[in-house]
């Protein structure tokens, strides 16, 4: 409840500020107050961008911790290696952010990469995030592992859990297959670089900023698309 309240209590002090910046506004000119009423205006938008978020966290596990498993698919040692690259991209997003990161579970590639790992992340709201990050991932780069550097595309699923005992959390998700098609986002090493989410359209060409962890546009393009289409349905 904190977590809503204190957003919404922010932005009510924000326009108990601007009523008061305007008033000033229209006893000594406009021209007095016009920078401050431009910069509250830009953190009103902002804190109201804010609590539109929480509101979207509002599911039964949502701000509980979460298990996130790795598993590689179709592509071999690459989808290996992709695997251990998108381990590293939530541990680093996880880090980021303040959270507690634990490894439970890490299997090693001899070639490169993982066969399979899972993090334990423990933060405010860390599920209600990431489970905008269930699905396949699929990576396209000229293969480190292939001796004529050719083109390679490589599938790693993500699984997302909250914390929650065993058999419940055994009723989330069941995986398809990891292979082309059932992607939810495609990272672009060549011949150009870009990062494409499927399901909103949200796109970026700073991949290694993506990589580096910087995935919360993803995340809350997800979220509110999964948002407007409940309010629709219930219409």
């Amino acid at each position: 409840m904190r977590s809503v309240v204190e957003p919404v209590r922010a932005v009510q002090t924000a326009l108990e500020e601007f009523d008061l910046l305007a008033q000033m506004g229209a006893d000594e000119g406009e021209e007095h107050v016009i920078a401050d009423l431009d910069a509250l205006v830009q953190r009103i938008e902002a804190d109201i961008e804010k609590l539109d978020f929480r509101v979207m966290l509002g599911g039964p596990n949502d701000r509980c911790g979460a298990y996130v498993q790795f598993s590689p698919g179709a592509g071999g040692v690459d989808s290996c290696d992709w695997a251990g690259m998108l381990y590293r991209m939530y541990a680093r997003w996880a880090e980021r952010k303040g959270f507690k990161v634990t490894e439970l579970e890490r299997t090693d590639e001899p070639e490169g990469g993982i066969r399979s790992a899972t993090l334990q992340i423990d933060g405010d709201y860390a599920f209600g995030r990431l489970k905008a990050e269930i699905g396949v991932h699929r990576l396209v780069r000229i293969s480190p592992f292939d001796s004529q550097a050719r083109r390679h595309t490589a599938f790693a699923s993500v699984d997302v859990t909250p914390e929650l005992d065993e058999k419940l959390a055994a009723l989330y998700g069941q995986k398809g297959e990891i292979a082309f098609g059932s992607q939810i986002r495609s990272y672009v090493l060549h011949p150009y670089q870009m990062v494409k989410d499927h399901r909103t359209g949200y796109e970026t060409g700073n991949i290694q900023a993506v990589l580096d962890g910087d995935i919360d546009g993803f995340i809350e393009e997800y979220l509110r698309s999964r948002g407007g289409a409940k309010a629709a349905a219930r219409k």
